[in-house]
């Protein structure tokens, strides 16, 4: 390196009080100055480091959730499972699918006339292999 950062740009640099221009240079310079980086760790407070790391993973934790899974969380869906539907698309049609039935499912089990209850008996044992069927489809 044919130059370093001088102590007061470290210092501002440090703090987070570096304008752009400066900041921008200073940390193209730390990508290859070891030496600069060693004088660098010291001067940078620890609770300032940690809110960065911490506003870092939030932001890798939270990356740009496709429109699918983000629809499926507003709704109520739990995050790992639409982080699952999202990440397995065979398994979202099947998924949609047994909610809907469900659904339909629930609605005509409530009519308690006997041929509510009829449909209700048939077909409960069967929803469920036919959940598992679709998802495991071919």
């Amino acid at each position: 390196m044919s130059w370093h950062v001088d102590e007061q740009s470290l210092a501002r640099y440090a703090a987070g009080q570096a304008g752009a221009v400066s900041a921008a240079s200073t940390e193209a310079h730390l990508t290859s100055c070891e030496l600069c980086r060693t004088r660098l760790a010291p001067a940078v407070p620890g609770e300032r480091l940690a809110g960065i790391w911490d506003e870092v993973a939030e932001r890798v934790d939270a990356g740009n959730l496709p429109w699918f899974e983000r629809v499926l969380v507003r709704v109520g869906v739990r995050e790992d499972t639409a982080r699952l539907l999202a990440a397995t698309p065979s398994l979202g049609t099947a998924w949609l699918a047994a909610v809907a039935a469900a659904v339909v499912f629930a609605a005509a089990a409530s009519d308690t006339s006997p041929r509510g209850l009829f449909l209700y008996l048939t077909l409960a044992p069967m929803l469920p292999v036919a959940g598992v069927a679709a998802a495991y489809g071919r």
